[in-house]
């Protein structure tokens, strides 16, 4: 075995489990939701309650992670969620009812959950067990990349083929990626590797609480930080083009400005993990989390702003909700070792997403009190503070 050729291609189909599972189920899903209000006669909180849906699910999935995982390979178990993806695009497709799209997205939440950042980070943490930031950064531009190139072509099919090619169109193009994912992910690296984690499991061993409910009772602090978390990586992003609309923006304008956020993600996450690798987790939370504070707080300003002014918050906010992904995982591996590190990654995705869960409608839902999705932009840029000063405070706690 090539090692390193091994390890490249293991990075670039995880890159493909994010650019389905995170990229085309939630960084680029936002772009529907204009239509949904404007087509399908959603309201603002109808069409957030998608997200909802979905989230309800991907967390009920997240805490059998472990057991499913340990039954299926990640190859195998990652597969599966690319089918049920491609299957609950086809149901949108074709969907006759408003019931239809909420049974789709919470199909989605399979998806999301069981194929996405936990069995990428686990895969390469398995190949790269020093050092895993800068490539789990790369895999993690997967989302990016779905970002950059499919808002434009979303708005362009919907304005020519409607609702239902978008969808199938999204229905082909995960099945495509399928392909490349069983050929290349081979699940456990030469013996030589395993042996270094396992050496670095016995010299670091960290006790970490088995499932995200003793998560809550043992360490409530860092169950709390990932809530917070959870609102962050999913309100603003899925109230971006809701905001700009409202701001008086036109479609176009939105799906090439959520087009560049894609863009920017990819070297943004790059960076955070070359960051993370270099200087470690802490330093990375710090500098990344005051950038996306910033960027929030310019998004209230955006109905006044320039089209270039918006390209420079979404490159901000590209770099601030990286912490979010990546640091997710930087985060867990500070606070475990190589052998529990599943486990707390589990148990942090878990409660990210049920933080994500109940943040869901609340941007929607305040809009439609005030007319507004400044307050909620005003809200998340409070929770931003707060969870970093939560987790500095751990850092410092367990001497970090």
């Amino acid at each position: 075995m090539n090692l390193n050729r091994q390890r490249r291609l293991n990075c670039f189909c995880g890159m493909l489990m994010l650019f389905v599972n995170m990229g085309i189920l939630t960084t680029t899903f936002p772009v529907y939701f204009p239509y949904f209000r404007e087509l399908k006669g959603f309201s603002n909180t109808g069409v957030l309650l998608l997200t909802t849906t979905r989230s309800i699910f991907a967390i009920s999935f997240m805490s059998l992670a472990d057991r499913y995982f340990g039954r299926f390979d990640i190859k195998a178990g990652v597969a599966a969620t690319f089918l049920v993806a491609a299957l609950s695009f086809a149901i949108m497709a074709f969907a006759p009812s408003p019931v239809f799209f909420y049974l789709a997205t919470s199909m989605l939440g399979f998806s999301y959950a069981l194929g996405g950042m936990i069995p990428m980070s686990i895969l390469l943490r398995r190949w790269y067990p020093e050092h895993s930031g800068t490539p789990i950064g790369i895999a993690a531009t997967g989302s990016g990349i779905a970002g950059m190139i499919l808002p434009v072509a979303i708005t362009q099919l919907v304005e020519r083929f409607g609702l239902s090619g978008a969808f199938l169109f999204h229905s082909g193009l995960i099945l495509l990626c399928l392909v490349p994912l069983l050929l290349f992910t081979k699940n456990q690296p030469p013996e030589s590797v395993r042996q270094i984690s396992a050496s670095q499991a016995a010299a670091n061993h960290v006790h970490v609480p088995a499932s995200p409910l003793s998560l809550l009772r043992e360490q409530p602090v860092l169950f709390l930080s990932m809530i917070i978390m959870g609102f962050m990586g999913f309100g603003p992003a899925s109230a971006h083009s809701m905001l700009l609309r409202n701001a008086g923006h036109d479609m176009e304008t939105i799906s090439l400005l959520l087009s560049l956020f894609g863009f920017f993600l990819i070297p943004a996450k790059i960076v955070l993990g070359q960051f993370a690798d270099r200087f470690g987790g802490k330093r990375m939370l710090i500098v990344f989390e005051l950038i996306n504070g910033i960027s929030l707080v310019l998004f209230c300003f955006s109905a006044h702003l320039s089209f270039a002014g918006l390209v420079f918050i979404f490159l901000l906010f590209a770099l601030g909700v990286s912490v979010s992904s990546v640091g997710i995982s930087v985060i867990a591996a500070d606070f475990s070792d190589a052998e529990s590190y599943p486990s707390m990654l589990k148990n942090f995705q878990f409660t990210y997403a049920l933080g994500g869960l109940l943040c869901s409608v609340i941007p929607g839902m305040i809009a439609d009190l005030t007319g507004s999705y400044i307050p909620a932009y005003v809200m998340f840029t409070v929770l931003s503070g707060v969870m970093l000063v939560l987790l500095l405070g751990e850092y410092r706690k367990r001497g970090l």
